[in-house]
């Protein structure tokens, strides 16, 4: 296998569609944000003073095997499983 997987009409038109396979070692790795900056390590973003609480289920998109976590510390030991945040009243 090469990473890859294809489907093929079963009607006579002969028609394909070759897509990666999730989980092939073609899918790279990593996070993409809808509205939030990255800067190194650190992602940054604004919200409206009125918002009470920030979730970063939407907001956070998921590519091959990365994984993320929220955490209200710098070291990552006060994880917030529901990954949605209060905001700071």
């Amino acid at each position: 296998m090469n990473g890859t997987k294809t489907a093929r009409c079963d009607r006579g038109c002969g028609a394909t569609d070759t897509v990666i396979d999730t989980g092939s070692k073609l899918v790279k790795n990593g996070i993409v944000f809808k509205t939030l900056n990255v800067d190194g390590t650190n992602v940054y973003g604004k919200v409206s003073n009125e918002t009470e609480t920030f979730s970063f289920i939407n907001e956070v998109e998921i590519k091959g095997n990365a994984t993320f976590v929220v955490s209200i510390d710098i070291y990552g030991i006060k994880q917030v499983p529901t990954k949605t945040v209060p905001g700071n009243r």
